[in-house]
């Protein structure tokens, strides 16, 4: 599959919101993918859709001579992962410090 038409439907999107449904459509699959590699299934699909909610919000600053939005979704992907990988860490380590706490009463 071709990446063609991007930059034309972001650029779109500016003047029409629904225009931006065909780069959910094509990508979204892709992102889920992505991150749910990085930080399981269980919360890739919230984090996918707080990628293309924040894509969403940065269209206007999406380069106008770039075709694809691959790049510019998978970057936004990549600062939202860690994050979220960050507070699932700390949770399991808030529960394996309490598990601790417990076995030493």
């Amino acid at each position: 599959m071709t990446d063609h038409g991007d930059g034309e439907a972001i650029r779109a999107s500016l003047v029409d919101a629904d225009a931006f449904h065909s780069i959910f459509d094509r990508y979204h699959s892709r992102i889920f993918s992505y991150l749910a590699g990085r930080v399981g299934s269980a919360e890739a699909e919230d984090l996918a859709s707080e990628v293309f909610v924040a894509a969403f919000r940065q269209r206007a600053t999406f380069r106008e001579d770039a075709t694809s939005a691959a790049p510019w979704l998978y970057g936004i992907a990549a600062n939202l992962a860690p994050r979220q990988g960050q507070r699932g860490s700390l949770t399991r380590r808030r529960e394996a410090s309490s598990v601790t706490s417990a076995l030493r009463n």
